[in-house]
């Protein structure tokens, strides 16, 4: 689990540094093979924070002047987040204090839970491994925001 929540904190790290395409999936249970809900993204990492703009099913386009008007959106976000000045100073604090958060509750789940193998899956060309996590009832959060653990 050490090897996997590391990998975990530097891919977090990762999707504020690269533009990518995310596909997002609702499944209504557990044991549902097939996606009630999909949606797909393109993804920019923006300095102060993330811009998501919407794509079709095919992951191109489903409206090119929606799609013009969203990236001039992001145009004018970046262009903000370069300038210097104390509200933009404010909002890069604002990320970095996040992202320390994030990483630490990522590191806290190592105690606050009890991890399982039960078994691997291919999926998309890529073996997975697949955990069961039981809470740990001794588990006791050292901040705040790692106490979301214990719900």
């Amino acid at each position: 689990m050490k090897k996997a929540i590391a990998g975990l904190k530097e891919t977090e790290q990762a999707l504020f540094l690269y533009e990518r395409i995310e596909r997002v999936e609702e499944r209504r249970s557990l044991n549902d093979t097939r996606a009630a809900d999909v949606k797909i993204f393109r993804v920019f990492p923006a300095g102060t924070g993330t811009a998501h703009i919407p794509l079709g099913p095919d992951s191109t386009p489903a409206n090119a002047a929606v799609y013009r008007s969203d990236l001039e959106k992001l145009l004018n976000s970046l262009t903000w987040a370069a300038q210097s000045g104390k509200p933009q100073r404010d909002a890069y604090d604002k990320v970095t204090k996040k992202q320390k958060e994030r990483a630490e509750l990522i590191e806290q789940t190592r105690s606050a839970f009890f991890f399982t193998l039960l078994g691997e899956e291919n999926r998309g060309g890529h073996k997975l491994l697949k955990f069961r996590m039981d809470p740990n009832p001794g588990y006791k959060p050292p901040t705040r925001t790692a106490s979301i653990l214990r719900k």
